[in-house]
């Protein structure tokens, strides 16, 4: 959930270790803005991130509090029961967004990119990134708990 830009050369090597030893990894809402300069978090693990600057003519951006149906478009454990329910919560617009990840969530809003959890594309951890999670609105809505308890389970390989 941390949005921390960039990371000292020790954490990094320490987290990558993690990852390839085929730990898993669920990285929550604001966690699309963190090692936004490290290209193998960014490409191999997340699979997105949010752009502070234009790259390609393209920069994200974010509204609070949007009313959104949240649909269900991959079954897998992670999304197991979700359904499509609705949230208050944070969009992101215009992210960049790899196209080797297993999208398990949409929303209907246009201010979003439509994507809004997946799997990542790392080929030995489990990691999940969804972009739900910004305030209180979305942290008491059930399916929103259903959905983080459900990745921790299956990124920690107890599914």
């Amino acid at each position: 959930y941390d949005m921390v830009r960039s990371l000292d050369e020790p954490r990094r090597r320490n987290l990558r270790d993690f990852v390839e030893s085929g730990k898993g990894v669920v990285a929550l809402h604001h966690a699309i803005c963190a090692n936004v300069d490290w290209e193998w978090w960014v490409e191999e693990v997340v699979g997105g991130r949010y752009l502070f600057e234009p790259i390609g003519g393209k920069q994200s951006s974010y509204i609070h509090d949007r009313s959104q149906t949240i649909t269900t478009v991959l079954d897998h454990p992670v999304t197991k029961g979700l359904g499509s329910f609705q949230i208050l919560d944070e969009t992101y617009k215009n992210l960049w967004i790899s196209p080797r990840v297993k999208v398990l969530l949409r929303s209907d809003d246009p201010t979003s990119d439509g994507a809004v959890a997946w799997i990542g594309p790392h080929q030995n951890a489990r990691v999940v990134y969804a972009q739900l999670g910004h305030d209180r609105h979305a942290m008491l809505n059930l399916k929103y708990r259903q959905l983080v308890s459900q990745a921790i389970r299956w990124a920690g390989r107890r599914d």
